[in-house]
């Protein structure tokens, strides 16, 4: 999956409002049209037949990785003959009587762009920004944020869309939901003034900071905690799954393979998942489709004993 790369935060400067926006600019088309894509991959892959549901994910997570090297620069745009492809495939859908004998799937349509980096240039340490005055601020206000209606939570992710530079905003504002998230499930938060706190407004708000900063460490962990928590809420492990989700966790343990906090934390959120599944499940094929099996595997060689017992659960359910 995810390569090495070069991940933002390596500058020790806070970065600008001038250079934050510049950067933005220059950015957002190719990574608006990948996530784009990745939306209407999954759209498509919840309302068409069954057997579409292995080449819709090998496509989601391409593209995934494809955000990843936008995201860390090393990908600066793309070539318009990925995008023609990306197109056609999904215009089979357009057929309404596409079947599987005839349906195509490019399996080296992202061969040029998702080419190996050289292994012999290393990758640089990750290193996360100095947080601005600003930042600061907001990171304040993510900690005591109190306001859990939908709109409420519209605010919050919005404010972490206006920091999306800023590591420790993204921390702070998912950390707070986590905190939230346990109350609720305690029982000392209820009622209407915690309306906001509904799978689907949550999940997209902690996809959203793993993709803005997969080599921090503090950002990946948190993220997938507040994800295990949206599994084993009600409804929470379909809209999950349904969102793209599973593969994003799988892609964090992957990334950060020495950091047993968050290979811990994700193997959490995907033994979440096995416990709130069938063998059968919709759900549970869909976390079978990501590399789950293989990177699992791999972190508990790296952490044997902090990882035993979520992995010794999890990967026999993913051999099937």
């Amino acid at each position: 999956m995810a390569p090495k790369t070069k991940s933002k935060g390596y500058a020790k400067e806070p970065v600008s409002a001038a250079k934050a926006a510049a950067a933005k600019s220059t950015e957002s088309k190719e990574t608006s049209w990948v996530k784009s894509q990745i939306a209407k991959l999954v759209e498509l892959r919840n309302s068409g037949p069954p057997w579409v549901e292995e080449p819709n994910c090998w496509h989601e997570r391409q593209l995934d990785e494809l955000l990843d090297r936008l995201n860390n620069g090393i990908a600066k745009s793309l070539p318009e003959e990925l995008k023609e492809g990306v197109a056609d495939y999904i215009s089979q859908f357009d057929d309404q009587d596409v079947s599987e004998d005839t349906f195509y799937i490019d399996r080296e349509l992202y061969a040029e762009v998702l080419a190996p980096l050289p292994e012999e240039l290393p990758m640089a340490p990750y290193v996360r920004e100095a947080t601005s005055e600003e930042a600061s601020r907001c990171v304040l206000q993510m900690k005591a944020w109190e306001d859990l209606t939908p709109g409420g939570i519209a605010k919050l992710r919005n404010l972490l869309l206006q920091h999306e530079f800023s590591a420790e905003v993204q921390e702070a504002g998912i950390t707070r939901l986590g905190a939230l998230l346990a109350e609720l499930r305690e029982g000392t938060r209820s009622g209407s003034v915690t309306e906001g706190l509904t799978p689907k407004a949550l999940t997209p708000i902690a996809m959203e900071a793993m993709r803005r900063f997969p080599r921090d460490a503090g950002v990946q962990r948190v993220a997938c905690s507040v994800l295990r928590g949206i599994v084993v809420m009600d409804g929470g492990v379909t809209v999950v799954a349904d969102a793209g989700a599973f593969a994003l966790i799988v892609s964090s343990i992957k990334e950060n393979l020495e950091t047993m906090e968050v290979c811990k934390t994700g193997a959490g959120a995907l033994y979440a998942v096995v416990q709130k599944t069938g063998p059968r499940a919709p759900e549970r094929l869909t976390l079978r489709a990501t590399d789950a099996l293989e990177v699992l595997s791999q972190a508990l060689k790296k952490h044997p004993y902090d990882l035993k017992y979520a992995c010794e659960v999890t990967l026999p359910e993913l051999r099937g």
